[in-house]
């Protein structure tokens, strides 16, 4: 990919992931997929977190996207109840 390309280093090689972002209309199934690379991810922390990989799984967890959080569905031209899934 060109990001590579113009950002090749050893930092980038050791310490830089990317995510997959995937939200998926609710009404129609339209799905839309982003790759954005990251050098460090905020994890979620709460008094049920155990270990790293609790917070990784709350990370990860497929989130609803309603009410005032809803996505705009470039399919259905408006904004819809939508899900997103965010994958390492």
């Amino acid at each position: 990919s060109n990001y590579l390309k113009r950002n090749k280093s050893l930092i980038v090689d050791l310490f830089q992931g990317q995510i997959k972002n995937t939200c998926q209309c609710k009404k129609c199934g339209y799905k839309n997929i982003r790759f954005e690379a990251f050098m460090y991810l905020s994890l979620p922390v709460d008094d049920s977190s155990k270990s790293l990989e609790d917070c990784l799984e709350d990370y990860l967890r497929v989130e609803d996207l309603v009410g005032d959080d809803q996505w705009y569905c470039t399919k259905c031209k408006a904004h819809v109840d939508a899900t997103k899934k965010i994958d390492l």
